[in-house]
């Protein structure tokens, strides 16, 4: 699958970067006017998807989450664009662990 961009976020780019989630997104067009769902909490909108779940394919996923996100059921899927990587600061320093916080 071809890479399209990354996005890196991280102010400190030496910072380890462990976790990994994959997530799609759909891009639903119906003559000249794109789909979204409007996410009230923080006022954005975006196109529907979401995270794909342990032994999930993508499609199954990408199926499943804009029938949650939206109640509208995909029927078929054309074309896989490609990946995006989004790198985000890590909340936790190097070599801290989860019984660090408490």
């Amino acid at each position: 699958m071809k890479q399209i961009i990354t996005y890196d976020f991280r102010t400190d780019k030496s910072q380890i970067i462990e976790p990994k989630r994959i997530a799609v997104r759909a891009v639903i067009k119906n003559g000249n006017k794109l789909f979204l769902v409007h996410l009230k909490k923080t006022n954005e909108y975006k196109f529907p998807g979401g995270g794909v779940e342990k032994d999930e394919t993508l499609e199954a996923a990408l199926t499943r989450e804009t029938l949650e996100e939206s109640g509208a059921k995909l029927t078929k899927i054309i074309k896989c664009f490609g990946y995006i990587d989004q790198i985000y600061p890590d909340k936790y320093k190097a070599g801290e662990t989860f019984d660090d916080f408490s």
